[in-house]
């Protein structure tokens, strides 16, 4: 089994954040479970971390950051 990374931006051109980790989350895969999202959003509103985590994202990290 592999273990995956996925940092997340929120605001992409075509497919938001939020919407594509459902989808990698909603994939037939057995795997999928074990791949780690985590957003990447200059927004750190309570009410974003929220949205993050019911979209299946394992946490969140605010930009910019070092």
């Amino acid at each position: 089994m592999r273990n995956l990374l996925v940092l997340m931006d929120l605001m992409m051109p075509v497919l938001d954040g939020l919407e594509a980790a459902r989808m990698i989350r909603r994939l037939p895969d057995k795997g999928r479970g074990q791949t780690v999202i985590i957003a990447l959003t200059a927004n750190a509103l309570a009410e974003t971390k929220k949205e993050v985590l019911e979209a299946g994202m394992n946490g969140m990290l605010n930009k910019p950051f070092d």
